[in-house]
């Protein structure tokens, strides 16, 4: 074999395994900080609700208020992690699951399109490095949030879909329809996916598709729905899921915007470059007439992404809910991928984007053990069983005393939306006589705002490393 072609070979076989390496120290180091993430235990803290046997949708009258207010997917999935006795690998292995289910989903949903697992695999490398390239979605892959979950079940829902187009067989439609059902009761901005499909497919005219998938998609999202009330009840499930949206305020768009503008240029520029690339390509050089395999993808985040940077707008949304961006990543890996030539060219594309995402994630690259803050907290809540309040860790109490306390910006989301709780309502939802706890991780502290008599103490910064005290 000349020496060129040994080169080429070599580059070829770093261009196929170097985004998983590089994937795999994205989530792990992101699985090792999630212990430092102050939104991280809130969310977690669902799986242990339901673990514990507490309510995750409480009475409107209770104090006793998580601020869940997603369908329970998210949770029910978590349930295994809450067996894990430490807190510090528990959260970690919770980030894994996401990011496995995130990319496996994904891979799944790629194979119908690529003529062997290994294209496959090459397609999904590309767009996880992509997805990591940007703050605005690098949380989809590694973060601790319902979105990775709920992406991944669009995902399943997408390809099965593509699996019916490619044999006709009607388990896929079943399954894909399953998917949204998940999907939906996982977030709810879920909803538009099956919307946009359906739009898509009736401009293809595939107009049998649009009615059998419709309707076996509404048939398993009632089911679903009625059996997601029975469990948890129908009226509390309408508040937490559907109303208390409805009443949250918008932010102003010239505010948002404003203060998120730098940001978003910094994050998407690098986007418009890479999806203009290809473009460049073929027209320095020409490629066989190929199927796009792309386009279903471009379609779903450009129409989708509307519907997320309204979700953004509401108080208490982000752009982690433009699910858009995630399909429209999806896009542009996979046409990167068609035009980045055999050996170096690819190793250079797959460098490329290993940068982008390696820089953009550089702040939590020197953490390779998961954090132990949370389990050094807990040791102090269960030396302290029964008395101690954490307004903004809700997880650890939970863990402690098995019970669910006001998680503060439960009592924020309640106040703006016209149905906030009385301060009696919030003691009696709280251990007698408590000693009020922030640690530092804590992003409010306004406890007071909503019981005048509160006396909180703040715990030593230092704690991160030891033991530490409690100061008033």
């Amino acid at each position: 074999m000349a020496r060129g072609t040994q080169v080429a070979v070599r580059c070829e076989q770093l261009a196929r395994f170097l985004p998983w390496i590089i994937l795999a120290a994205l989530a792990w180091t992101a699985a090792c900080v999630a212990p430092l993430d102050s939104w991280a235990q809130p969310r977690l803290a669902s799986a242990y609700a339901l673990a514990r046997g507490q309510e995750l949708y409480l009475d409107l009258h209770s104090g006793a208020q998580l601020c869940w207010l997603y369908g329970p997917g998210f949770a029910v999935w978590m349930l295994p992690i809450t067996l894990i006795p430490s807190l510090a690998w528990a959260e970690a292995v919770a980030v894994i699951a996401n990011a496995l289910a995130l990319l496996g989903a994904l891979l799944w949903c790629l194979r119908p399109d690529t003529p062997d697992w290994r294209t496959a695999l090459d397609r999904t490398g590309w767009t996880g490095l992509i997805v990591c390239s940007a703050s605005l979605t690098a949380g989809w892959f590694g973060g601790l949030h319902v979105d990775p979950l709920c992406i991944a079940f669009m995902l399943v829902a997408l390809g099965a879909a593509r699996r019916h187009l490619h044999s006709g067989a009607t388990r896929w439609l079943h399954l894909s329809a399953l998917a949204v059902a998940l999907a939906v009761w996982t977030k709810q901005t879920a909803a538009v996916f099956p919307v946009v499909l359906v739009v898509g497919w009736g401009w293809e005219r595939r107009w049998s598709l649009v009615f059998r998938w419709g309707g076996l998609t509404f048939g398993y999202t009632a089911v679903l729905s009625l059996l997601v009330g029975g469990v948890f009840g129908f009226g509390r499930i309408w508040f937490y899921i559907v109303a208390i949206h409805q009443r949250l305020p918008w932010r102003a768009a010239d505010g948002y915007f404003s203060l998120t503008g730098d940001t978003l240029w910094l994050d998407l520029l690098p986007w418009a470059a890479l999806a203009a690339l290809p473009w460049a390509v073929r027209r320095l050089k020409s490629f066989p007439p190929s199927p796009d395999s792309a386009s279903p993808y471009a379609w779903l985040g450009l129409a989708m992404l509307p519907f997320g940077v309204a979700a953004a707008l509401k108080e208490g949304g982000g752009f982690n809910s433009a699910h858009g961006l995630f399909f429209a990543a999806v896009a542009i890996g996979l046409r990167l991928h068609a035009v980045a030539s055999f050996g170096p060219v690819r190793l250079a594309a797959v460098l490329l984007l290993g940068v982008l995402a390696l820089g953009n994630n550089s702040g939590r690259l020197g953490q390779w053990t998961p954090s132990p803050y949370q389990d050094r907290l807990l040791a102090i809540a269960q030396a302290q069983r029964g008395r101690l309040y954490l307004p903004w860790n809700p997880l650890i109490t939970l863990v402690s005393d098995g019970k669910v306390y006001p998680f503060e910006y439960a009592l924020y989301a309640r106040e703006i939306t016209d149905s906030a709780l009385t301060p009696s309502e919030i003691r009696n939802a709280l251990p007698e006589d408590p000693v009020i706890l922030y640690d530092p991780l804590a992003a409010t502290r306004t406890i007071t705002r909503y019981l005048p008599e509160a006396r909180p103490v703040t715990l030593h910064a230092h704690l991160a490393t030891s033991q530490g005290a409690i100061a008033r």
